[in-house]
């Protein structure tokens, strides 16, 4: 193996990756041998053994917590995306153990509009590391997601609109009429909170509504030249061509 080699998986590894290492004796861990590896000081111990419980599908109070207790504070890049699937194969109270802990953890995420719309021609990848946990999880947790918009603070709301429209975009069975009046709701409430309006011109794009259109149209003649239009621009072009009254 040449010297260049080693030295990138070397490199790899201080940052959690074990795709080249065989994790069949760590499948053989008891629970409590795999705790123990979540707190080790190599990365990749640490994700490897995130990787059994994902595997052998272990489950509790205290694996989850663990898990989600070293979410918060891991700098591994592999790790913790780890343990970021880990948690997205939770169930409903997996998602009410994430909620609070959205926008607690700095990942560029956008405190004020950006300039520019995403080029993407689909829904954009929340930035925010729980509410990205939180959209690749079962639809079963879409209602919890939806009740909690209407209680949570004003940065929390802002990650978990990115959440719920998410779910409602690639999820077309649960982006009713109902959904949507909830979150144009939330809309005419948070009109002075300009990133919890972009954000959910961007869920928009999820409901192939007619009455979405519309509403696509007035926040396009209402912000012109503002990053408001861009997005409410980008929003239709996402919406069917035949959209449902």
């Amino acid at each position: 193996m040449s010297k260049h080699i080693t030295s990138s998986i070397i490199s790899l590894e201080k940052r959690g990756y074990i795709e080249h290492i065989d994790n069949t004796p760590y499948l053989m861990l008891s629970k409590q041998e795999l705790l123990v590896l979540l707190k080790d000081q190599l990365a990749i111990h640490r994700t490897l053994a995130t990787r059994a419980f994902t595997v052998l599908k272990m489950k509790d109070n205290d694996i989850e917590d663990s898990i989600l207790d070293l979410f918060l504070k891991e700098k591994a890049l592999y790790t913790r995306l780890e343990l970021s699937n880990y948690l997205s194969l939770g169930d409903e109270k997996t998602a009410k153990k994430l909620i609070p802990h959205l926008a607690t953890l700095k990942c560029n995420q956008y405190t004020i509009p950006p300039t520019n719309v995403s080029k993407k021609k689909s829904y954009p990848l929340a930035r925010d590391l729980i509410a990205r946990t939180l959209s690749r999880m079962d639809i079963t947790v879409f209602p919890i997601l939806l009740d909690s918009s209407s209680t949570i603070e004003k940065d929390k709301l802002s990650e978990l609109i990115d959440a719920i429209g998410y779910h409602c975009f690639y999820h077309q069975e649960i982006a009713s009429v109902e959904v949507f009046d909830r979150l144009y709701r939330c809309y005419k409430e948070n009109e002075d909170y300009p990133i919890i309006r972009y954000k959910l011109i961007t869920a928009f794009s999820a409901f192939p509504f007619s009455k979405v259109k519309k509403l696509l149209y007035q926040i396009i003649n209402q912000f012109p030249e503002t990053i408001f239009e861009k997005e409410a621009n980008r929003s239709l072009s996402l919406l069917p061509k035949n959209e449902v009254e």
